[in-house]
Order: C-alpha cells, then sequence, then structure tokens
C-alpha cells in the first residue's frame, strides 16, 4: 500500500497537481477560519483595494488561482473580480493602449520603465483621497 502511494504522489508531483491540491486546501481552510471568527476582516478600501484586486488579476493571469482564493480570503475582498475596465479606469491607464492578453500590472510596470522608472511616476496627493 505504501508503494502505491508512493507512485500517486510521485505521479501528482510530476503533473503539478499536487501542488494545486495543497494550495485548494489552503485556501478552505483559511475560508473555514474566517467562516467561524466573531468579526470579518475589514473591507479594504480605495487604493488598497485596487491594489489587491491588480494582484489577483495577476495571480489569476499565471494560473494562481488558489492562491488568488486564498488573497481574496485573508484580505476580504470578494470572491467575485471587479471589472477589468473599472480598474484601467482607475489607475489611469488608456482604455486603447491595453491589451487585454496581459495583467495591468505589466502594463504599470512598462508605463514607469517608458518613463525612466518608478522615481520618475509622481504621484500628486489628493487631500480628499490620501493613500491607504
Amino acid at each position: 500500500m505504501d508503494e502505491i502511494k508512493s507512485i500517486i504522489l510521485q505521479n501528482l508531483k510530476q503533473r503539478g497537481d499536487l501542488a494545486q491540491l495543497q494550495a485548494k486546501v489552503r485556501e478552505a481552510v483559511m475560508r473555514s477560519i474566517e467562516g467561524h471568527k466573531a468579526s470579518p476582516p475589514p473591507q479594504p478600501e480605495g487604493e488598497t483595494y485596487v491594489i489587491l484586486e491588480l494582484i489577483v488579476e495577476f495571480f489569476r493571469f499565471l494560473g494562481l488561482y488558489s492562491t488568488a482564493g486564498t488573497l481574496e480570503v485573508e484580505a476580504g475582498i470578494p470572491s467575485l473580480p471587479v471589472s477589468r475596465e473599472y480598474l484601467t479606469r482607475t489607475i489611469g491607464l488608456s482604455p486603447d493602449a491595453i491589451n487585454n492578453e496581459i495583467p495591468l500590472l505589466y502594463h504599470m510596470l512598462a508605463f514607469c520603465q517608458q518613463f525612466g522608472g518608478v522615481s520618475a511616476v509622481v504621484l500628486e496627493e489628493d487631500p480628499e483621497h490620501p493613500p491607504q
């Protein structure tokens, strides 16, 4: 029986299925723990929410669906992602310049590189909407 178990585990590892199963178990455990807490995690707002959604979009692009799900549970964001159009508008990218096959984080990186790196991108402070 141990030999069969070893063969199955080796096969799951080689195909990458074992890591996916482990991630799904971690996500299920997190959902269970969050469901039994006295109070849910605080809902992220403003820039924090947008950043989390960008990260979730990036994880999903990489096929890290369980990682994205775990982040959603831990961060207290809805499991239904916001629209890409909303994210594009919120971060100030032109919808015409966006390749829908590439995550928005890649577009943001390309923008920073095109204009001399992150230090060249100046954030204007808005007193009504301070960074969170």
